[in-house]
């Protein structure tokens, strides 16, 4: 790197890959650390922006005409935020109490009212992924160190490694959807 001369670090990119909705440029002025291509600069600022992004606005298109009818049961177990980004998005008010936990399981009480509960997670031990959506358990499984290898579509049902196991970092992990 010439000491002399200022760098931009840049990279374009749209999401989702199979049918584009959203498109972004990340610029990054005279990076100082980690080189100055836009692969090993701007790259992971882009994804990380993408995937907060298609979190928080990508939700279902239909319209919402009579929310008595509609299910509040979306998932069972995932992100906080996510959630009430969702619930806000399609007008319902659920209840969803001021949890200080990045993770929540909603269950149903003998009423049939869903209820959310704080879902604690050990990153020191492998986590109960039942019933969590794929885009959660491995973003929760990879920043613990693990390989994640997936096996069918859908929600997690099982997986190879029992829950409370000690974290082996780099050690595969199963997920078996369904």
């Amino acid at each position: 790197m010439d000491i002399n001369k200022i760098y931009q670090a840049s990279f374009v990119g749209y999401f989702p890959a199979d049918n584009p909705e959203y498109s972004c440029i990340v610029v990054i002025n005279n990076p100082t650390q980690n080189g100055y291509y836009g692969s090993i600069v701007a790259a992971p600022v882009f994804k990380k922006i993408a995937e907060k992004v298609y979190a928080t606005l990508c939700t279902h298109k239909q319209p919402v005409n009579n929310t008595d009818k509609i299910s509040t049961s979306i998932t069972k177990v995932g992100n906080n935020n996510d959630f009430n980004v969702i619930y806000k998005t399609l007008g319902l008010s659920p209840d969803i109490p001021d949890i200080n936990s990045e993770w929540i399981i909603e269950k149903n009480d003998p009423f049939n009212k869903t209820k959310f509960y704080k879902k604690n997670i050990d990153y020191n031990l492998v986590p109960d992924l039942r019933g969590m959506k794929l885009k959660d358990a491995v973003y929760i499984l990879e920043n613990q160190g693990l390989f994640v290898e997936i096996n069918g579509k859908g929600t997690v049902r099982r997986q190879s490694i029992k829950y409370g196991t000690k974290i082996i970092k780099n050690e595969k992990i199963v997920l078996y959807l369904s």
